[in-house]
């Protein structure tokens, strides 16, 4: 849900994560948004895993992506850029929990950038 906004939407998003790097730590990402009105994120990026204590980890990452409107937000263009910075806890058997913030933007390169 965007806990900013004053729209109130249920959003759904999956990353799939691969966790060999490409270069020194960084590791590639892909992942699907949607939400209840329409909208559609595909994107893909790159992440760092900071470990700071035993079982808690740091990772921001960043991503880019096309964007579909539906009937929800005019993000301004098709590209969207994503951040995000999460925080996790790591569970023996190697699955995390983990919460985050993102912002998605077109870096005006569009007509607009709500």
């Amino acid at each position: 849900m965007n806990v900013l906004d004053s729209d109130n939407m249920v959003d759904f998003r999956t990353d799939y994560r691969w966790g060999s790097p490409v270069i020194w730590q960084i590791k590639p990402f892909v992942g699907l948004e949607a939400n209840d009105e329409g909208s559609l994120y595909a994107l893909g990026g790159l992440y760092y895993d900071f470990g700071m204590a035993p079982h808690l980890y740091l990772t921001p990452s960043i991503g880019a992506g096309l964007w579909h409107d539906g009937d929800g937000h005019d993000l301004g263009n098709a590209i969207e850029f994503r951040s995000q910075l999460e925080l996790a806890y790591e569970f023996d058997n190697g699955h995390r929990l983990s919460t985050g913030f993102s912002h998605i933007s077109n870096a005006s390169i569009g007509d607009r950038n709500p």
